[in-house]
């Protein structure tokens, strides 16, 4: 698979994929595509978190709509509900639009955590919904 790189905004590119060998040359079918009229915001979507344990879990997000390469992909988690900033503890899980998975660790057990997946690009970050869980409380013998 390709990347096409240094598209322009707000125009429509042709694309048609093409493979060589000693019989000759043979053509896929011609697809139409348009870039965005300008560099948008991504937008995020949270993934529920799972596979919670005393000291990890599992979360990340969806970027469905990201308008420009590169893009960071990142999901972060916090003790506090007021988790809005990109200092708190965050993962680096992508760069391009899709899903990414977070693995969250050395997290404290019994505890209640706050995670929200974002995307940065030129235009600034976007946010996914805030989510919580609570880890396991640690065995004790």
């Amino acid at each position: 698979m390709r990347r096409l790189t240094s598209l322009l905004p707000g125009k429509t590119y042709y694309v048609r994929a093409y493979a060589t060998n000693v019989s000759g040359t043979g053509y896929g079918d011609i697809l139409t595509f348009s870039t965005l009229a300008s560099v948008t915001v991504p937008t995020v979507n949270t993934t529920v978190p799972s596979g919670i344990l005393n000291k990890s879990a599992k979360t990340g997000g969806e970027v469905t709509l990201w308008a420009e390469i590169p893009l960071k992909s990142k999901a972060f988690a916090g003790t506090q509900p007021e988790i809005r900033r990109v200092s708190d503890s965050k993962t680096v899980d992508g760069n391009d639009v899709g899903a990414f998975t977070s693995y969250l660790i050395n997290l404290s057990p019994s505890t209640k955590y706050f995670v929200r997946a974002y995307a940065t690009n030129s235009a600034g970050t976007g946010y996914g919904i805030v989510d919580t869980f609570i880890t396991q409380s640690t065995a004790r013998p």
